[in-house]
């Protein structure tokens, strides 16, 4: 069966993508730095503070991820569908013809 596949990302996916890569290392570095300070029982409520600021950056980029994914989701559906109809007329067209 084959499918629509997407030629290139939009941009503002890829964008969006990039954020979230930065996000996940700063993400990590900050997980990392605060289990580093705990164990050296060091106060770690700055960093706890850096890794909630980033956990929330990367939801709303994933939010706005998924957005865009269903847009383009939207319109490959609706180019599937029109593809539907036209064989189902090309089908009935053949249909007659044997008759």
């Amino acid at each position: 069966m084959q499918g629509i596949a997407f030629l290139h990302l939009p941009e503002n996916l890829a964008g969006s993508i990039e954020a979230v890569r930065q996000d996940m290392a700063d993400f990590r570095a900050d997980a990392n730095a605060i289990l580093d300070g705990h164990a050296k029982h060091q106060d770690v409520t700055g960093a706890v503070a850096h890794l909630h600021t980033h956990g929330d950056n990367i939801l709303h980029a994933a939010d706005r991820i998924s957005a865009n994914l269903t847009a383009e989701i939207a319109v490959a559906e609706s180019k599937a569908v029109r593809s539907l109809y036209g064989l189902a007329l090309l089908d009935m067209a053949l249909f007659i013809l044997a008759l």
